[in-house]
């Protein structure tokens, strides 16, 4: 008589059944929230365009940046470009731009007192002369124009980061529905920033890193200058000796020769401006309370401008991405670990800033992680949209209780810190492309024939 053979099989199936559901479970309540928060913001987003767009009277386009860009771009088009930093023709023509008639313009404004504080431009000539055909259009017109320019830019991101993760899946879907929901998008949108145009750039010279294209992935991320703290913490992420000498030149001339176009003495006014900025964003009240970094940290916390308590954490954060930076990562960990590390240290970290974040996201997520290590980045990238999207409550806290926590600078410093940690402790994951690493196999099939 034979004896059954028991049954292991199906108990070890249904293990992976369980953890398939499960995880597929989990999928669809993220794909659930990421969709309803997408809606909610969509809706708040386009209020709040709707709202600047149809305000009349002046100021034209009321608490909205697009008139300071009107104005640069007009002034580098213009006979009177030798002053265009100079910061009493800068406040006159953003007054100018926004409507107000010349006899209601001071004829001599006080630059630093409260309501002139915000009038400012700091992008370099390039981008502003640039900018200027659509001075040719009134203002509120070209905001619409902008407005549709950044978000064609925004689709052409999407299709940079599914590259990126070589439309691998849920990541990508995952990713594309995490973009409405992610509160500095709409920043970005309802500001005519040019922060999408950065992140889609960054995206676009990562790939050409990864494929093994240094020279043109140096000269894509040099245009990254059209905000200039963007061109230093990008290059301090790129540890190519090749790329980074195409990305100094090319900045050099990006940021510089227009200069001569414009007046070499417009150079010194542009510096002590950004200068001025920077330490403003430190120092005083109505900089720092629009900040997400660890100035902006600090300030909701003790509900004040406090320099010396922004030091310690972003020195700390610096030490982090210096971690990073001496294991032989490939370029997309430390060019990750600087948008990270420049998001908190730099003071000047905006809202419309975060949108870094998304190629940052598509970079790691495109990486092979341990999975524990993958978790942790997930978990990251999630605390940073709740953080980001929970920062205009944190700033109403401020201004009725006086303090609030800005869970966005905590996440992610946590994520650079667990980016620090898998570098040094789990194997590190190889970014090539499989066109790039074709070479190499091919030299080592030859050598073991020979």
């Amino acid at each position: 008589m034979q004896l059954p053979v028991p049954a292991r099989w199906p108990h070890f199936a249904s293990l992976f059944a369980a953890r398939t559901f499960a995880i597929s479970l989990l999928l669809l309540l993220l794909g659930g929230f990421l969709l309803r928060e997408g809606l909610i913001q969509v809706r708040r987003g386009a209020e709040a365009i709707e709202h600047t767009y149809s305000a009349r009277g002046v100021p034209k386009l009321p608490g909205n940046d697009f008139p300071m860009f009107f104005a640069g771009a007009s002034a580098a088009a213009s006979g009177e470009r030798a002053r265009l930093y100079d910061p009493e023709v800068v406040v006159k023509g953003i007054l100018h731009a926004q409507g107000y008639a010349a006899d209601a313009i001071p004829p001599q404004p006080d630059p630093d007192a409260p309501e002139y504080q915000w009038l400012r431009y700091y992008n370099p000539p390039a981008y502003l002369l640039a900018f200027s055909p659509l001075t040719f259009l009134d203002v509120r017109t070209a905001y619409l124009v902008a407005l549709g320019i950044n978000l064609g830019l925004l689709a052409a991101l999407v299709a940079a980061i599914g590259q990126i993760l070589r439309w691998r899946q849920p990541h990508i879907t995952l990713l594309v529905l995490a973009l409405p929901a992610f509160v500095p998008v709409y920043f970005a949108l309802h500001h005519a920033q040019p922060t999408v145009l950065i992140a889609l750039i960054v995206s676009l010279g990562y790939l050409a890193l990864r494929s093994g294209r240094r020279y043109l992935g140096g000269a894509l991320l040099a245009l990254t200058g059209v905000k200039p703290h963007w061109l230093l913490t990008v290059a301090a992420g790129l540890k190519d000796r090749r790329a980074l000498i195409v990305l100094v030149a090319g900045a050099a001339a990006f940021i510089c020769l227009p200069f001569l176009f414009v007046g070499p003495e417009a150079a010194l006014d542009w510096v002590r401006l950004m200068l001025s900025r920077g330490s403003g964003d430190v120092q005083q009240e109505g900089y720092g309370s629009a900040l997400m970094g660890w100035a902006g940290f600090v300030h909701a916390i003790t509900g004040q401008p406090q320099a010396w308590l922004w030091l310690p954490p972003s020195l700390l954060t610096l030490a982090l991405f210096a971690a990073v930076w001496l294991r032989p990562a490939g370029p997309g960990v430390t060019l990750a670990a600087a948008i990270l590390a420049g998001l908190l240290a730099v003071p000047h970290s905006l809202p419309q800033d975060w949108m870094l974040v998304v190629p940052v996201a598509a970079i790691l997520l495109s990486l092979r992680w341990t999975p524990l290590g993958f978790a942790g980045i997930c978990a990251g990238l999630l605390g940073i949209l709740a953080g980001a999207n929970d920062w205009l409550d944190a700033q109403r806290a401020v201004d009725e209780q006086g303090s609030a926590v800005l869970w966005v600078t905590l996440a992610a410093f946590a994520l650079l810190a667990w980016l620090a940690l898998l570098v040094w402790l789990t194997p590190l994951p190889d970014e090539r492309d499989a066109e790039a690493q074709a070479p190499g196999e091919a030299a080592r099939l030859v050598a073991r024939s020979s």
